[in-house]
């Protein structure tokens, strides 16, 4: 695409208030520590094959499966143990405790992350403007041809862009969902996916201002050290 909607730098980029934000920052969270749990056996320690090595690493696999079962929510079950999320959201305008964000879920699920994205896509707010990312010819035969396109289609493209990466961060984690919970779950597979559902992910959070998902995190900082034990780096 040619377009960028109204990216004349970060602070101008479509923005919602910042509890809309918080439920995806904080699943992006959950899914970071899923990858560095993942991650915390290198895979050249599964290439050993000699016997003693085949039994440490069934076990080193079953540990981090068990541990990434206790991040991702079974399919088919609901999740039980809620609380409210309260916490103080500065604005331009006042400080206020926020409770918006509805129920912390603590455990993810693909389902959960689309309302989380959802949320915070239905309060977006747009300007009046838009930055044309062509190149030098293309703006300029689009001008001649007065081939412009009016904010309504660059809202409505960068809207769909962000069900783009919603939707495949969705199936990604459903994915991850099914397989973890399976009797006999391949852990290859599960680190595979771990990785997409992050890269995906992060494409969805690339359209989002920089200084909201900082702002997020330091709010989320407290309550996920005090339910996870420690803040997972951004992967």
């Amino acid at each position: 695409s040619c377009l960028a909607a109204q990216d004349f730098g970060d602070t101008n980029r479509p923005y919602a208030p910042l509890e809309a934000l918080l439920p995806a920052v904080e699943f992006r969270l959950l899914l970071n520590k899923a990858v560095e749990i993942a991650n915390a056996t290198p895979l050249a320690e599964f290439a050993n094959n000699s016997q003693s090595m085949e039994n440490s690493k069934s076990e080193s696999r079953s540990h981090i499966i068990n541990e990434l079962r206790k991040i991702f929510e079974e399919p088919g079950k609901t999740i039980g143990n809620r609380r409210p999320l309260q916490l103080a959201v500065k604005d331009k305008d006042s400080t206020r405790t926020s409770s918006s964000t509805g129920l912390r879920q603590l455990k993810l699920s693909g389902g959960a992350v689309r309302t989380a994205c959802n949320s915070y896509t239905s309060n977006l707010r747009f300007g009046e403007s838009y930055v044309l990312t062509a190149n030098k010819s293309d703006r300029k035969r689009m001008i001649r041809e007065d081939r412009l396109p009016g904010i309504k289609q660059v809202i409505v493209a960068d809207l769909d862009l962000r069900d783009l990466y919603r939707n495949l961060v969705q199936t990604k984690i459903e994915d991850i969902q099914a397989e973890v919970f399976q009797e006999d779950p391949d852990f290859f597979e599960v680190r595979s996916l771990l990785t997409e559902a992050n890269q995906a992910f992060n494409r969805w959070f690339e359209l989002v201002r920089v200084q909201d998902i900082l702002e997020a995190e330091r709010l989320l900082a407290p309550l996920f050290l005090q339910t996870h034990g420690q803040i997972p780096h951004s992967s």
